[in-house]
């Protein structure tokens, strides 16, 4: 099992299980691109993303660009979207001064100029990259400038190349919940419709997380929701719920995806516990950014039964081979691709 003391479970090997079965289609269509609109308002955070889509630099060095499915990455700059393809060349634009995301605005009094122009030059790529044939699927992994931004920027792709499933049109549920379950079965070592549904709980109810993941993800697996162990999703029953998480001790999955830093405690988690984290929030003791589990509950991933996945290197890097292996061909969806399109021989 891959867990780094004090950091919890890292998801390198089931990554480069799916990297390698990744690279083994790339000959079913190597000129399937994946576009990728990296804007976020740190150069670490960028890097982060960067490194995730390189499978967390895990198969082979992320400066090798040949063993990884084709990715055009583009990042804001002064003058319009720049290409880059490594992370050294990330950290050379932030140097040169050529990195610029908007920071958030305060949109009380109105958007700015410049944040509106900022998500208006994000939108005109997506609309570049959804006309442009050879680029077979969008991941926009931005941060509007502006209070209506994200919801504008995600209507923008198109749901044929929304890898992703943010688009409101999307065809497919969204990568990270998928993800999750995938990293889930991947420690329990068998599927997860082989757990009793009520060893199973579910902390949040996103748009995008918790609720495509309990809404579709879950059942197309086989899951009957009805039965699940709990479900906590308005902000009333997590702060009401998560005190008393103790309470339930069948628990032997928990999903967790919230906006609150540092939520879950030791005490809150039994033995033989498996927490599958993709929250993001702010540790109130320290001020740093950190995933729903809190360091104390991460050092104790790897003793006892407990599997904690890391803040940085969980369920991240998972996500982006999701992305690629839904912009990579199988061979029988290759062949029906170019029956539909007349392609065929």
């Amino acid at each position: 099992m891959s867990v780094e003391l004090g950091r919890g479970y890292v998801s390198d090997g089931l990554v480069e299980l799916m990297a390698r079965e990744h690279l083994g289609r790339r000959e079913v269509s190597p000129d399937a691109k994946l576009g990728v609109l990296l804007c976020y308002p740190t150069e670490a955070n960028c890097s982060y993303g960067l490194q995730n889509l390189h499978y967390g630099g895990k198969l082979t060095d992320p400066a090798n660009a040949d063993d990884l499915p084709p990715v055009e990455l583009y990042i804001p700059t002064e003058s319009g979207f720049e290409l880059v393809r490594k992370p050294q060349e990330l950290r050379d634009a932030k140097e040169r001064g050529l990195y610029r995301p908007a920071e958030p605005e305060d949109t009380t009094q109105g958007d700015t100029l410049e944040a509106l122009a900022h998500d208006r030059s994000i939108i005109e790529k997506i609309k570049e990259l959804n006309e442009r044939p050879d680029i077979r699927s969008i991941l926009a992994v931005v941060r509007s400038a502006t209070g209506q931004g994200d919801a504008e920027i995600r209507r923008t792709i198109d749901p044929l190349k929304d890898v992703d499933g943010i688009s409101p049109n999307r065809m497919i549920s969204p990568a990270t919940p998928e993800s999750k379950v995938r990293l889930a079965e991947h420690i329990l070592g068998h599927p997860i419709s082989e757990l009793d549904p009520s060893t199973i709980g579910i902390i949040g109810n996103g748009p995008l997380v918790g609720g495509p993941l309990v809404k579709e993800v879950l059942p197309a697996r086989g899951v009957d929701i009805e039965k699940l162990g709990l479900a906590f999703g308005t902000r009333q029953e997590i702060e009401e719920g998560v005190p008393r998480l103790a309470e339930y001790d069948q628990l032997r999955v928990i999903f967790t995806a919230v906006p609150v830093g540092a939520l879950l405690r030791p005490e809150h988690i039994h033995d033989n516990t498996i927490v599958i984290d993709a929250g993001y929030g702010i540790n109130p003791e320290n001020g740093k950014p950190c995933g729903n589990a809190s360091p104390e509950l991460l050092a104790l991933s790897g003793l006892r039964g407990i599997v904690v996945t890391a803040f940085r290197g969980g369920v991240g890097p998972v996500t982006a081979a999701v992305v690629y292996d839904r912009t990579i061909p199988r061979h029988e969806d290759a062949v029906s691709e170019r029956k539909l399109t007349g392609m065929a021989a």
